[in-house]
């Protein structure tokens, strides 16, 4: 989910530590919010209230690995999310540089430019769902959105009612980080939160500490036999060809069964929309039945 290919377990404990507010103090709502957004989750929060932000880092990276909301052709590109192009932001003049708290290193070097907006969405407490709620909420009362803001936690935790008719079997989220190895999404991940929404059982019951992910090799997947593999994109051709040629990812029970599922790419460390996105995707995939999704 995120997609995290290519990433060793530094990065994507770094990367998790991600965007509540970080002082907690009531402030004004800004009328006509100029907003620069350097986090992704914070990104497509701003969108989903409403608001296109004048600048976002990685545009273009955005639509391909997360593709949650389209950004807007007025969102200038900003450059990199832990190394923007600061003259760029001067001229701008936003009203608020938004981030989150992994990326405070930055704000020594941002504040002369505008405000800075700090919230933590995956904080190591392994609730990120919930804390996405919070931050929605908070950063609507900053932009003047609160009414939209409370809309989209409604619709939201409506998108994440419990599913009815499954036949109970545990799902194993995860996605391939190259031809031998894996990222496994456990019940602090956001995936994993919107899987308990759904009244879905997580077939990986080891703790990450509280991070979510955990990046293991390939015959972490036979741990699990009576499970329902939960598979997010993109899969590494490295990793597609073995699927093709490999006794051992043939012979794992899942793969035996059918029991396995193809999900489009994922920003693993989003807010609210990838959240609703997520439980669309997978009520959409066990909607299926076991054998349609073949890979290999």
């Amino acid at each position: 989910m995120v997609t995290c290919f290519g990433l060793t377990r530094r990065s994507l404990l770094a990367g998790a530590a991600g965007a509540g507010l970080a002082s907690g103090k009531a402030v004004a709502a800004v009328a006509d919010p100029r907003l620069v957004v350097l986090d992704w989750g914070l990104l497509e929060t701003v969108l989903a209230l409403g608001i296109a932000p004048i600048a976002a880092a990685e545009t273009g990276n955005y639509a391909r690995a997360a593709a949650t909301l389209p950004v807007p052709p007025s969102v200038t590109d900003i450059g990199l999310r832990l190394d923007p192009d600061l003259e760029w932001i001067h001229v701008l003049r936003p009203g608020a540089i938004l981030i989150n708290a992994a990326q405070s290193a930055q704000i020594s070097v941002l504040k002369p430019l505008a405000p800075i907006w700090t919230f933590s969405i995956y904080d190591g407490s392994g609730e990120p769902l919930r804390n996405a709620e919070t931050v929605t909420r908070d950063l609507g009362a900053r932009i003047g959105r609160r009414a939209e803001a409370a809309a989209l936690v409604a619709s939201t935790m409506h998108n994440l009612r419990p599913l009815p008719g499954y036949d109970s079997r545990p799902l194993l989220l995860f996605s391939f980080l190259d031809a031998t190895h894996i990222a496994l999404y456990d019940r602090s991940s956001l995936a994993g939160n919107v899987l308990d929404r759904l009244g879905l059982d997580n077939a990986w019951t080891q703790a990450s500490g509280g991070w979510g992910v955990v990046p293991l090799s390939l015959p972490a997947l036979a741990q699990s036999p009576e499970a329902r593999l939960i598979c997010f994109g993109p899969v590494p051709l490295s990793a597609q060809s073995m699927m093709a040629q490999s006794p051992l990812w043939r012979d794992l029970p899942a793969i035996r069964a059918g029991r396995i599922r193809l999900l489009p790419p994922v920003w693993n460390y989003g807010a609210l929309p990838t959240a609703a996105r997520i439980a669309d995707l997978i009520r959409t995939a066990l909607a299926r039945a076991d054998g349609q999704d073949v890979i290999g």
